[in-house]
């Protein structure tokens, strides 16, 4: 028999009242967002075990049905995420035809306080709106991935797990790293941060990158660091003329991840850490906490920009998302 699939999950409080869909494979699937929950339901019937089933056939429809409904929470929640922001429960509830196949709010803990909430000014949600109509509908498999990571991120965080999210934000920029995309960009970039002087046949670092990385580093590791972030910023979709301020952002995150303890490797202990490196309330750990922030913007602005380049921009003094 086949039958529609139903989906509850729930999340925190807030005034969104939105009908959207996202596509899983080829199929679609309508969300209703309204108070604390998301009803989500499949466009098509798919084939489902008969009620009262039994049997070999049967258990593995029911798994199957099972595997596709995870993969489709997991999309939803990573959609939800990125473009919203509200917190989702990690449980969830789904039923097809009379079966209630899933319940699994109890297995889990929940990430956010009873009596959270979020209140958004209805005037300004268009912008959220177009990115999660973007992103819920894409079927880039590189893209999937590193919104799951960028999702995952802003779990960890709001656990407090601050070096862990660094971790998975910066997942992102490794993706785009594997990438390897638009090399005239990239090669422009590398040109322009780290230029080539007559008579040597090593690269320099640009001057304002060699006074803002002061002793810390080498020159070698330094041109190492620009060809990496010039790589991530290429296959983001970046400009060439992008800003060196900017640029030398991307390559003070590069320095974070590999210079402090958030790989979970004590490279140094510092004496006033009581917490001897280890630990996510580290001391050492805790310096990651000011460049948390501009990561989870930053790796976001790339997600957005690889997928849809020059769209959108980022307000930094009003702290909002907007379409050029």
């Amino acid at each position: 028999m086949k039958a529609i699939i139903k989906i509850v999950i729930l999340a925190e409080k807030s005034n969104l009242d939105e009908n959207l869909a996202v596509v899983v494979g080829k199929d679609w699937w309508d969300i209703r967002i309204k108070a604390t929950q998301l009803l989500v339901t499949s466009r098509i019937e798919y084939e489902v075990p008969a009620p009262g089933w039994s049997g070999k056939d049967d258990m593995e429809l029911d798994g199957k049905l099972h595997r596709h409904i995870d993969r489709v929470v997991a999309h939803i929640r990573n959609t939800v995420y990125i473009s919203f922001g509200v917190t989702l429960k990690w449980g969830y509830e789904a039923w097809y035809g009379q079966t209630h196949a899933v319940n699994t709010l109890d297995l889990y803990p929940s990430i956010h306080q009873n009596g959270m909430s979020t209140t958004f000014d209805i005037d300004t949600l268009e912008v959220q709106r177009t990115i999660f109509n973007d992103v819920g509908s894409t079927k880039n498999t590189t893209a999937l991935t590193m919104m799951g990571y960028w999702r995952r991120a802003k779990e960890l965080s709001e656990l407090s797990f601050h070096a862990e999210a660094y971790l998975n934000y910066f997942k992102v920029l490794e993706c785009f790293e594997s990438l390897q995309e638009n090399e005239p960009v990239r090669k422009a970039l590398i040109d322009r941060f780290a230029p080539k002087i007559e008579g040597s046949k090593d690269r320099v670092p640009m001057k304002t990158i060699r006074r803002h990385a002061g002793t810390a580093f080498s020159d070698g590791a330094l041109v190492k660091h620009i060809v990496k972030a010039a790589t991530i910023a290429a296959s983001a979709n970046f400009s060439s003329k992008m800003s060196s301020r900017f640029f030398i952002y991307i390559l003070d995150l590069i320095h974070v991840r590999n210079h402090y303890n958030v790989a979970h490797h004590l490279l140094r202990v510092v004496k006033e850490d009581w917490f001897i490196g280890v630990g996510q309330h580290s001391d050492e750990f805790e310096r990651v906490i000011p460049d948390l922030s501009n990561m989870k913007t930053v790796s976001k602005m790339m997600i957005l920009s690889y997928l849809h380049e020059g769209k959108y921009k980022y307000n930094g003094r009003d702290h909002r998302w907007e379409l050029r």
